[in-house]
């Protein structure tokens, strides 16, 4: 089997990830939770690898896009690059092309000024989105596996008594529950979507 390898292109068929090892590197290494910067510097880069893969298939269990057609794009041909691109024409949030694996670029992440290293009109994905990755890929690797197997098969709360003679076993059912990191979730909730769609004009 091959090792693991990360795939950042922005708006890509086969990206996995919206941040690579250095840059989750760079962004624990300035962090102020001093732990969390040396767990992530320990680790080899393989592990760090999964880790950011993993990570980011978490994020993407969130709804951060409508869903969208083929219809909902319009064709344009880049003379710069050479290419035909499919181009959201939707005021809401859509992936900006139909093809692309993640949900970030949307059509609304485009830069509009200067900053950084883009340029006006350059897609981009958003630095809270980058941040919550990073969040995410260590709250995984410090993640409790039994309480998400319990919250999946909807235990809250499982109580043994023990009285005279008898044993009694309680267990408390919900259907909530998930692997993401509070952190990461705080970041991304000003991005998900959340109720029924709606067009603007």
């Amino acid at each position: 089997m091959a090792a693991l390898q990360i795939d950042t292109t922005v708006a890509g068929e086969n990206s996995n990830s919206y941040v690579t090892v250095q840059d989750c590197s760079d962004y624990w290494n300035s962090h102020y939770n001093l732990t969390a910067a040396a767990t992530w510097s320990g680790l080899t880069a393989a592990q760090q690898t999964s880790l950011l893969v993993q990570a980011c298939r978490v994020l993407e269990t969130a709804r951060f896009v409508n869903p969208a057609t083929r219809r909902d794009y319009v064709l344009r041909y880049s003379r710069s690059t050479r290419e035909v691109l499919s181009l959201p024409v939707l005021l809401e949030p859509i992936r900006y092309f139909w093809w692309q694996r993640l949900q970030f670029p949307r059509n609304l992440d485009i830069a509009k000024t200067a900053f950084g290293t883009d340029n006006p009109g350059d897609v981009y994905i958003p630095d809270p989105v980058k941040w919550a990755q990073c969040e995410q890929a260590m709250y995984t690797l410090t993640f409790d596996n039994s309480i998400l197997a319990n919250h999946l098969q909807g235990v809250t709360l499982e109580k043994v008594s023990i009285g005279a003679n008898q044993l009694d076993t309680t267990q408390e059912y919900s259907g909530n529950g998930s692997a993401y990191s509070p952190v990461a979730f705080q970041l991304l909730s000003p991005y998900m979507l959340r109720g029924a769609r709606v067009r603007r004009a």
